[in-house]
């Protein structure tokens, strides 16, 4: 069975073309929002975040994902 994860991910500026780190991985959706929020609100207004959908080890090589963008867009 596969599980699926939720992936944060922190974008400066909001932008995905520079600098970017993983927040963390998490096992629902709204842990990840909270990661998401906390990390946002303690890194000012330099990062914004989204989160990934996906799944954890694939049977077959999945091209399917989802991101929630939360609005990133460049400052």
């Amino acid at each position: 069975m596969n599980k699926t994860i939720y992936v944060v991910q922190a974008y400066r500026c909001g932008n995905r073309e520079n600098h970017s780190y993983v927040v963390g991985v998490y096992d629902t959706n709204e842990q990840a929002i909270e990661q998401a929020n906390k990390e946002e609100e303690n890194r000012g207004i330099k990062y914004k975040c989204a989160i990934i959908r996906t799944v954890l080890n694939p049977e077959h090589n999945i091209d399917e994902f989802s991101i929630d963008w939360r609005e990133v867009e460049p400052f």
